[in-house]
């Protein structure tokens, strides 16, 4: 009881402070619908009283971030922000000026950061989880359902038509998570299944295709530097994956809250990257050219689109799942330092200077702890299997 109520003067405080901060930067539009879809979800909520078991909730939940992603990267090409400037401006603040940034800021990064961290509490039994799961099921809802209202108004486009599916398919995820919270029913986990060496070999040439394909694309965008971290992380989380749980899938009990909780503050980092202009540093640094447009779609929303359908994959103990979530361990712990460790110290050795801020250095070494985690646990689990 006391763990509920705490929940709840949590929940009250975190939502009356983002209605004001909504309010405030953006309007009262946006504030009105925030203040709607968290009300709703703290009545259902409350309702509904006994937290129901995770199991049965978490296959739709964690299907909503990268449903959200796939759906704000089809609007995104489609030229999504300008279009939603003209229709809403009447909610909007006077002289707001809806850039790029500020839209994924305050539509993306925030929301699904939440997201990410409702999931780690909901994976945990935390009370905070069960209200996460109404928050997200009419996060979903009201997100898809702008899709066929805005997405022919100036004509459907190929990215407009394409946007429909996923609208549809976030739509219904909603719908089945609320229908879930209010008829709970227990559902088991699928059985780990040993992976034959022909199957896992048959993972791991689609795998080193996908990094190729990854890797070349961040090469055309942002040069060698990124594609040397970034890359290389990939390749250490496939040496990972190999000699772990390509045999056998990690057991999401565990893992899935640390990857979760690791997600959360992966994305809030990248928040801070959008803030502060990653893209710009690093074109300083290399003498190329990252144009923002680029770096949202590829490390802000495609990107992390994959990452989130990860974790969805590794609660199905998937083998996609398990790479992914090796790679990510292997890129918090060895990658993300270099904003503190390599970044300022390259642009102190070819600018002069002392050593100073480089744009995601706050928070990137947040990651690391459940990374680290993680780690320990999937070296934990291989020393009992030998």
């Amino acid at each position: 009881m006391q763990s509920r109520l705490a929940s709840l003067l949590v929940a009250v405080c975190v939502g009356v402070t983002a209605v004001a901060a909504a309010l405030a930067i953006l309007g009262p539009g946006p504030a009105l619908a925030l203040a709607i879809v968290s009300g709703l979800a703290l009545a259902g909520w409350l309702w509904t009283k006994a937290d129901p078991a995770p199991n049965g909730l978490l296959s739709p939940y964690l299907a909503v971030a990268p449903l959200v992603l796939v759906l704000e990267s089809l609007r995104f090409t489609g030229d999504w922000v300008p279009l939603l400037a003209e229709q809403a401006e009447a909610g909007f603040r006077s002289g707001l000026v809806l850039t790029d940034r500020l839209w994924f800021l305050a539509w993306m990064c925030a929301p699904v950061s939440l997201v990410a961290l409702g999931g780690f509490a909901l994976a945990r039994r935390h009370p905070l989880g069960g209200l996460m799961a109404w928050w997200a099921a009419l996060w979903a809802i009201a997100e898809a359902l702008p899709q066929p209202l805005l997405g022919g108004v100036d004509g459907w486009s190929t990215a407009d038509l394409a946007a429909l599916v996923p609208a549809a398919a976030l739509a219904a995820v909603g719908v089945v998570l609320l229908q879930r919270l209010l008829a709970p029913k227990a559902r088991a986990l699928p059985a780990a299944v040993p992976a034959s060496r022909h199957r896992r070999r048959l993972w791991a040439l689609l795998f080193v295709a996908l990094v190729a394909v990854y890797a070349a694309t961040l090469y055309a965008q942002a040069g060698l530097l990124v594609v040397g971290v970034i890359g290389g992380s990939m390749m250490g989380g496939m040496i990972g994956w190999w000699t772990t749980t390509s045999r056998l899938p990690a057991d999401p009990a565990r893992v899935l809250p640390l990857m979760l909780l690791m997600l959360g503050f992966f994305y809030i980092h990248v928040g801070e990257e959008t803030l502060t202009g990653f893209h710009q540093a690093i074109a300083a640094l290399t003498g190329g050219v990252w144009p923002e447009d680029e770096f949202l779609l590829i490390i802000a929303l495609a990107g992390p689109a994959v990452w989130f359908f990860a974790a969805w994959s590794l609660w199905h103990r998937q083998a996609f799942g398990n790479f992914v979530l090796w790679f990510l361990v292997v890129g918090m712990i060895l990658g993300e330092p270099a904003h503190v460790l390599i970044f300022p110290v390259v642009v102190m050795l070819k600018q002069g200077g002392g050593y100073a801020y480089f744009s995601g250095m706050y928070t990137a070494l947040f990651a690391m702890i459940p990374a680290i985690l993680i780690l320990a646990e999937l070296l934990r689990t291989r020393r009992r299997a030998a």
